[in-house]
C-alpha cells in the first residue's frame, strides 16, 4: 500500500493525516498537527489500527471525512502519554523479558 497522506483543517488547524502499514502494528492512521503543510508536532492527535489494507484505505477517509469528531472524541492513547501516566514497572518487565529468554532457552536444550 503506498502512504496515503492529506492535510485537513479543522476549526482554524491544520491537521496532517498518514496511513502507512508500518513495521511494528501494520496498517495504522495517525493524525499530527501542522501549518502550512509541515507537522509541528509528532505528538499524535488521533490514531486507528487495522487488520486489512482495504480497511485501512477506507479508513483513512473516514478519519479525513470525520475529522473533528475523532479528534473530539479523544480516541487517541498515544504509547507516549500512556507511558508517562502510567509508567511500566522496570523492575518487572525485565524480570518477565529474563524469564522468557530463560524458557527459550530451555526449550532449545
Amino acid at each position: 500500500m503506498k502512504h496515503l497522506k492529506d492535510y485537513v483543517v479543522v476549526n482554524g488547524q491544520e491537521y496532517y493525516v498518514s496511513t502507512k502499514n508500518t513495521f511494528d502494528v501494520g496498517f495504522e492512521t495517525m493524525v499530527f498537527e501542522s501549518q502550512n503543510k509541515y507537522v509541528t508536532s509528532w505528538i499524535d492527535c488521533y490514531y486507528r489500527h487495522y487488520n486489512e489494507e482495504q480497511d485501512a484505505i477506507v479508513g483513512h477517509r473516514d478519519v479525513i471525512d470525520n475529522l473533528e469528531k475523532c479528534l473530539k472524541e479523544g480516541k487517541t492513547q498515544s504509547w507516549m502519554r500512556d507511558t508517562l501516566l502510567n509508567p511500566y514497572d522496570l523492575d518487572e518487565y525485565i524480570s518477565g523479558l529474563l524469564n522468557l529468554i530463560e524458557k527459550e532457552g530451555n526449550e532449545n536444550e
